[in-house]
């Protein structure tokens, strides 16, 4: 009925190569080439008809833009899965892995698909196909595809925000696709997958249509709500005379000082000239991390100089902005006391034969037969000698040579790369014992430590599989004074703003089993105590059901930084870290306080930035609070987001605070209809974004608010679904929280 209804190009009539087929074809209108597939019925094999004919039509083509359609998208979470090889008979997968091929090669600059009841759309993605195995090929993590060249542009294309995508004048092979799911124009949507498909840069799970213009040399798509409200907008723009490219930044080589002298920088940079010919770039070197302060002579000089509060490892920066696109460079500076005295020490906790071994121990758990001792003296890195410490490890396992040679691939990226990169190897880890409790942790236990001196303890774990599933707590105790430094993150599902500890002064960090990230728990400026014993203790912090596994450990560094110096203050918020407030509402700031341990409450002494909060429209403003010491040792900056919002968004949980911790294991959930027609409510409660399996309301009528009983009080995630119906259709919205 549908070929019979309609009249299609089959012979080239409109432009492009002929197909002799209503099933597949395109046609030209303005500049544009338009490519219509059909995924449903055709032969997707790269050898069959259909993609033999695409490969044809559009190396045929010369037209500024090329815009691809077919029903089933090759990446999307709404209602279907495109990672699932059995959803929709394989269809999203063979057009990913077959069909994409081809398209990108051809130039193809838009791609849009339908059939999963959401709006998605991605980044500017090249060659984000090929992953894993048969018959998923399932799309890495964000961080994999980045790190793999597979997304070009992180950024969001909107030319008001942090502008539009570019690329070079014409259809060039593997220059960048946008992918768009139009699939929210029908009689439902919803996230059933969670909506998170990694190389998506924009999600919506509500009605609404899609808008395309182009304008010459510009392309802009936007998604108009069925609200009247524009939730995304992206522009691609084709450049003559090339694309601008991010400056090429080299912050020199690493460097080790002895204090009081400073480091002579040396980075050079070098720029394409874009996007302002002759090209105007301008640079900045920044402190990455280290345990004390870092003044820079000239910051914004390639050739600069730097002087250190205090000896330790530091990781410098050096940044180059073109006005659009930024490029950086790390720097290590590794400064040592005047006195000679401090030490550095590593250990490989899953050493095998052939691995480095130069100035290093290689201590692990005596359990699994390693053939290692699990008790001993570290060493000096720097000249091999003997230091004080003993590092004593219990618990954990050492299952194997395979633990030792197939699990991690290493420290390789982030903070673990730049501290463990060239000194061990780190390619394995220890694992679980057996169970869950005291006795099935891991724990390493340092002592002779000099109770006068400063250390730093770094810890690296990474299993290469199960992400947070098997998460491990790294938690430091027996100290009299320390501060958490450990990696900044922004994925830990367990903690608001994805962190993988609260502040400073938290005593535990969080790290993934799946640590493609590099994170390390690090906790420097540490006081020992008169006994001169630290411990580190790595218990299980993953998911309900994995107890006897994770606990994974790679490496540890241990740094005797030094006397005893001045430490400095630390501010801890009054309250949350994000708050909300209504348009046209006052906002009173809960403050902060802040305490020294030299000089007890400093909380008179803050200096507050960023207030009043202006709440007359939408927007998003920082609080900042700052303090220092009467030494000149100044605490880390604390902000506090607060968000004006507009309450005449959609229907909403209001109570509990969507992300926050429920308070045990019954729960009474409080939502609003936020001035719309909501005349019945339902809700689901799951262990995944729309699952049911804690708790199905049924119908609730007009209620407000609906008490749920015997959740889980274990830490793990739960999602509630907030269903509401108003003229004659249910709409969705989503929230998630952690477990008590």
């Amino acid at each position: 009925p549908y070929y019979e209804a309609h009249v299609l190009p089959t012979g080239g009539e409109a432009g492009g190569v002929a197909s002799g087929t209503e099933a597949y074809y395109s046609f030209d209108y303005a500049n544009v080439h338009f490519v219509v597939l059909n995924s449903m019925s055709s032969n997707l094999e790269v050898t069959g008809p259909m993609l033999q004919w695409l490969a044809s039509d559009l190396g045929s083509t010369s037209q500024e833009w090329i815009i691809a359609y077919f029903h089933h998208p090759p990446y999307t979470k709404g209602s279907h899965n495109s990672d699932n090889n059995a959803d929709s008979n394989g269809r999203h997968t063979d057009m990913r892995e077959k069909a994409l091929g081809v398209l990108e090669a051809g130039g193809v600059d838009l791609v849009f698909g339908g059939h999963s009841h959401i709006y998605e759309r991605s980044y500017l993605l090249d060659q984000a196909y090929g992953f894993g195995s048969a018959p998923n090929f399932a799309t890495p993590n964000f961080s994999t595809l980045l790190a793999n060249g597979r997304i070009l542009d992180t950024g969001d294309g909107d030319p008001a925000g942090n502008g539009a995508y570019q690329k070079n004048s014409g259809g060039n092979p593997n220059d960048g696709t946008v992918y768009v799911v139009a699939g929210h124009g029908g009689n439902s949507v919803s996230s059933t997958f969670g909506g998170d498909h990694p190389v998506m840069a924009s999600v919506d799970v509500l009605f609404g249509s899609v808008l395309l213009d182009v304008n010459g040399s510009t392309l802009t798509v936007s998604n108009l709500r069925a609200t009247e409200t524009i939730s995304d907008t992206f522009s691609i723009a084709k450049i003559q005379g090339g694309v601008n490219k991010a400056p090429t930044v080299n912050a020199g080589p690493d460097q080790p000082i002895m204090l009081p002298a400073g480091s002579v920088l040396d980075g050079t940079v070098t720029d394409d000239g874009l996007p302002m010919v002759p090209g105007v770039v301008s640079t900045t070197w920044s402190m990455v991390s280290g345990p004390g302060t870092v003044t820079f002579g000239n910051a914004n000089a390639v050739d600069a100089t730097a002087s250190f509060s205090m000896a330790g490892f530091y990781v410098l920066r050096l940044t180059a902005d073109d006005s659009v696109l930024t490029g950086s460079d790390d720097i290590v500076i590794t400064v040592s006391s005047s006195t000679g005295e401090g030490f550095t020490a590593y250990n490989d906790l899953a050493w095998a034969s052939g691995q480095l071994t130069t100035n290093i121990t290689t201590f692990a758990s005596p359990n699994g037969g390693s053939g290692r001792d699990s008790s001993g003296q570290l060493v000096d890195f720097s000249t091999g000698l003997p230091t004080s410490v003993t590092l004593t490890i219990s618990g954990g396992n050492f299952n194997g040579a395979s633990h030792a040679t197939t699990f991690s691939g290493g420290p390789s990226v982030g903070d673990a790369f730049n501290i463990f990169d060239g000194k061990l190897t780190g390619l394995g880890s220890l694992t679980y014992q057996s169970g869950d409790g005291p006795a099935d942790t891991l724990v390493l236990t340092f002592e002779n430590l000099d109770p006068n001196k400063v250390y730093e303890l770094v810890y690296y774990g990474h299993r290469n599989n199960y992400a947070w599933d098997r998460a491990s707590l790294v938690t430091i105790s027996g100290q009299d004074a320390f501060s958490n430094t450990s990696s900044a993150a922004r994925d830990n599902p367990n903690e608001t703003g994805g962190v993988l500890f609260t502040d400073s002064n938290d005593t535990s960090t969080r790290l993934p089993a799946d640590n493609d990230n590099g994170y390390v728990a690090q906790f420097s400026a540490i006081d020992p105590g008169s006994d001169g014993e630290v411990v580190l203790t790595i218990s299980f912090d993953g998911t309900v059901g994995s107890e006897f596994k994770g606990k994974y450990a790679n490496a540890v560094r241990l740094v005797e930084i030094g006397a005893l110096q001045n430490t400095p203050p630390v501010i801890t918020l009054v309250g949350n870290a994000v708050e909300t407030v209504e348009v046209g509402a006052t906002y009173t700031d809960a403050g902060a306080t802040a305490n020294d341990a030299e000089e007890g409450d400093l909380t008179g002494n803050l200096v507050v930035g960023g207030l009043p909060i202006d709440t007359s429209a939408v927007a998003s403003f920082v609080i900042t609070y700052d303090v220092s010491d009467s030494g000149g040792a100044g605490a880390t900056q604390v902000t506090r987001t607060v968000n004006v919002m507009d309450p005449s968004g959609p229907p909403a949980i209001v109570s509990p605070p969507p992300t926050t911790p429920l308070t045990g294991a019954t729960e009474t959930f409080t939502y609003t209809a936020n001035g719309q027609p909501v005349t019945e409510w339902w809700l689901y409660v799951g262990t995944t974004f729309g699952g049911r399996e804690l708790h199905d309301s049924g119908s609730l009528g007009t209620a407000t608010s609906h008490t749920v009983t015997n959740l889980p009080t274990d830490g793990t995630p739960v999602f509630v679904r907030l269903w509401y119906f108003i003229a004659g259709t249910w709409s969705v919205q989503d929230f998630a929280y952690t477990a008590s």
